[in-house]
């Protein structure tokens, strides 16, 4: 699996919809390897409020869970 470096000041949600789609991966396919519903994994690319364990378990998948 490649390393994602990102520069720039991206937000949460940038972060993780970067990530996502460098894995060819569609929100779908995200929230059901995460265990949450899609309509999160959009809440969270936008910057909304999501329950912090949603956000945890996505963070995980993506192997983001550091660059919180």
């Amino acid at each position: 699996m490649e390393i994602l470096v990102f520069s720039g000041p991206f937000t949460q949600g940038q972060r993780i919809r970067l990530s996502r789609i460098a894995r060819r991966w569609r929100q779908v396919d995200l929230a059901a390897i995460a265990g949450v519903e899609q309509f999160e994994i959009s809440s969270m690319e936008l910057d909304r409020r999501v329950r912090p364990n949603a956000v945890k378990a996505v963070l995980v998948a993506l192997d983001l869970e550091e660059s919180v």
